[in-house]
Order: structure tokens, then sequence, then C-alpha cells
């Protein structure tokens, strides 16, 4: 199994989209964009680079241990997040980085990385929502993806 420091792949991946998006991460957003990058180290690897086993749940695949990771992340003073609470009361997650982070990711994993992020960068939650549906198959809640 090709396995990456999931701190590490969270912040970069949060980094990247502030370059190609020219804004902070939303939380849905960012667990997809996860769960790509595991999809296609399935296809490039035979094997996922997070470590996670991917769930189906209410807004795709999810895992909980993300947020354990952002938790930690906001400990370590590296990313920061904005909550957005708006008139029909949703609340967004936005997150950013705050200071560097030492990552440390072969070659090619971070071409799959940078491919990933800059593909969905600039989609709307919807319409990368809708892909991600589309990727997981006919599942059940709680039923394993990958």
């Amino acid at each position: 199994m090709v396995k990456v420091p999931l701190e590490q792949l969270v912040w970069i991946v949060i980094k990247l989209h502030e370059k190609y998006a020219k804004r902070g991460l939303g939380r849905t957003k960012l667990v997809k964009l996860l769960f790509f990058i595991d999809l296609e180290a399935m296809k490039r690897f035979s094997s996922k680079i997070t470590g996670l086993t991917w769930f189906r749940w209410f807004y795709g695949p999810f895992n909980p241990e993300i947020y354990r990771i952002l938790e930690e992340l906001m400990s370590q003073g590296v990313i920061d997040i904005d909550v957005y609470v708006h008139d029909d009361l949703r609340t967004e997650f936005i997150y950013c980085t705050k200071k560097p982070m030492k990552v440390e990711l072969s070659r090619d994993i971070k071409a799959l990385v940078k491919e990933v992020v800059r593909k969905y960068a600039k989609k709307s939650l919807i319409e990368v929502l809708k892909d991600a549906y589309e990727k997981m198959g006919d599942r059940d809640l709680g039923e394993v993806i990958i």
C-alpha cells in the first residue's frame, strides 16, 4: 500500500485548492477531493494513499477520521477555519492554510494530488457531489465504497 501521512495530504490539498480556486476549501468538498485522490491512486498504483476506508454517507463518500485530522492541524496552527451560518441556517466550514507545513510526497503522488485538486478547484460543490455520487456507485448508507 502506498500511504502518505494524512495530515500532510490534507494540508497540501487545502493549499493547492487555495492556489487554483483563489479561496479556502469547504469541508465537504475536501472530503470528496480526498476520495477522488484515492480513486485515482487505485487506478495508478493499485492502492489508496490516504489509508482510509471510504463509506457511503449522507453527502457521498465519507470517513470521520478527516475531522480528527482537521482538528489536529488547527491545534498545530497550520490551518484555520471560517464558519459561515447562512440565512437558511446552513453552516459552512471553510479551511485555509495559516502557516507552512513540511510535506514530503513522492513526485508521482504530488502530481496525482495536483491533478485532482486542479480538476475540481473551480467546480461548485454541487458539481463535485454529482461526480462523487457517480463514482461511488449504488451503495447503501454506511456501506464500504473502497
